[in-house]
């Protein structure tokens, strides 16, 4: 009723990402405009427990293109956020632009590390660089273009409109104490 464009971020998560592909019909049938799923930072007290938070980006990326594939067929746009461009193969269209984080050893002389945002130091220090591999820059939309990331232009959203739309996500931080009591909503 009040004309908001409507967002909505996943945090990707070892609990949340067998469950990404039933999240497109509810976040569609609810008028989200926009769907993106967070590959997270550690911080705070979630760093202590990243191997009980985090998963394996191995095995969650497939689900995160299945849930993506889906969400397009649904009419959803919808990207992943903080991925290593090796993990999304083909579908390294679908990364939304992020900060840079940590790089493993595959990673010197990838093709793509310039546009790539890597992976969190804390996961590369847990799991190594194992799954990660050089990527090849395979066409003209792969390449930046005067310094921005590749993906900027998708779908006629400027790279500005995107960062503000999808601000602050990603991050695992402390969660909040739940208040005791009755709350009203």
């Amino acid at each position: 009723a009040a004309s908001l464009t409507v967002v909505a971020t996943t945090v990707l998560t070892r609990s949340s990402y067998r469950g990404l592909a039933s999240l497109p019909r509810l976040l569609a049938s609810r008028g989200v405009a926009a769907w993106t799923i967070a590959v997270p930072r550690t911080a705070g007290r979630a760093h202590a427990a990243s191997d009980r938070v985090v998963p394996r980006l191995a095995l969650a990326i497939p689900f995160v293109l299945h849930a993506i594939e889906i969400a397009g067929v649904r009419g959803l746009r919808a990207w992943v956020a903080g991925a290593p461009l090796c993990l999304l193969g083909p579908r390294a269209s679908r990364a939304l632009p992020t900060e840079p984080r940590a790089y493993g050893v595959p990673c010197e002389g990838c093709e793509s590390r310039e546009i790539c945002p890597g992976v969190d130091a804390h996961y590369l220090a847990q799991f190594d660089a194992d799954e990660l591999a050089p990527r090849a820059l395979k066409t003209a939309g792969d390449t930046p273009q005067g310094g921005s990331h590749p993906t900027a232009l998708r779908e006629g959203l400027e790279y500005a409109h995107l960062r503000e739309m999808f601000v602050g996500v990603g991050e695992l931080a402390p969660i909040p104490a739940r208040p005791r009591g009755k709350v009203a909503l």
